[in-house]
Formats: C-alpha cells, structure tokens, sequence
C-alpha cells in the first residue's frame, strides 16, 4: 500500500511539473487524507474491538 502511495506521489509530481500553487495544495490535501485513511487502518486492525471511527 505504501508503494502504491509512493508511485501515485511521483506520478502526481510529474504532473505539477509547469503547474500551479492550487495543484501543490491538492496534492498535499490528498497525501494528508492517505496518510490519515493509513493510519485508520492501522488502528483498527491493532483494536479489531472497537467499532469507533
């Protein structure tokens, strides 16, 4: 999962290469939400128990 975050980060710079401020934002916003979807898998898989978001 990891690598997959890693190939789309380079592929998405790649694509900021010439671009816009307002691209760099959402790559960053999007990296963020991965990171913090990553992190909710990880708790839930060390407390399978509990149902809390």
């Amino acid at each position: 999962m990891l690598d997959n975050l890693k190939k789309l980060i380079l592929f998405m710079k790649k694509r900021l290469d010439g671009k816009d401020k307002r691209n760099i934002a959402i790559l960053i916003f999007i990296a963020l939400l991965t990171n913090i979807l990553i992190v909710h898998q990880f708790t839930r898989l060390i407390k399978p128990q509990s149902h809390c978001i």
